[in-house]
């Protein structure tokens, strides 16, 4: 019944476009599938050194970056080298990034709200805001790109996901308290 529930709970967070996360079990699963994948043998604190840098991430990152890692790798993945096949390069993340804002740019316009993650919005923020940076010129937004790139990569820009998605929040809320 326990395992049930917690699926029905996994299933609500994903109809409400929540990621899941990876449990440890699971997670030890993956990296004995993995070892096996290298003919190699994977110690309970490996696994656990690597679900404690690792946990943060979603059940589907955590399995594309392994299965990624396998098909192009003929040895057992660092810690390192999971998190850059989940996260990417941090220049290829600000490339992305920007590419999103320069998308909204020309089809929101200043005068409405950017469609993008809270991470991009609050870097946004930090270089002048929607406004400013719907008004500079193309060869301004050049230079901008740069001012952005330094804020989204910079690991300590002080900026951390929030979620606020509140349609997500209220949805998972229903599928707990009709699991009570």
């Amino acid at each position: 019944v326990r395992g049930h529930n917690r699926q029905q709970h996994r299933n609500c967070q994903a109809m409400a476009g929540v990621a899941i996360m990876m449990t440890k079990q699971d997670f030890m699963v993956l990296m004995v599938e993995a070892g096996n994948a290298y003919s190699t043998k994977v110690e309970k604190g490996q696994m656990s050194a690597y679900y404690d840098m690792l946990s943060q991430y979603s059940d589907d990152s955590l399995r594309q970056a392994f299965r990624d890692h396998i098909r192009s790798s003929e040895w057992f993945p660092k810690v390192s080298q999971v998190i850059a096949l989940i996260e990417g390069s941090a220049k290829q993340k600000s490339a992305d990034s920007w590419g999103r804002v320069l998308k909204e740019i020309r089809q929101t316009g200043s005068y409405g709200e950017p469609r993008v993650s809270p991470e991009i919005a609050e870097a946004i923020a930090k270089i002048g805001g929607w406004k400013h940076v719907c008004s500079l010129t193309h060869r301004e937004l050049e230079f901008k790109a740069k001012d952005f790139a330094e804020v989204i990569t910079s690991p300590t820009n002080g900026i951390e996901y929030k979620p606020t998605n509140a349609g997500a929040i209220n949805e998972l809320q229903n599928c707990r308290t009709n699991q009570i």
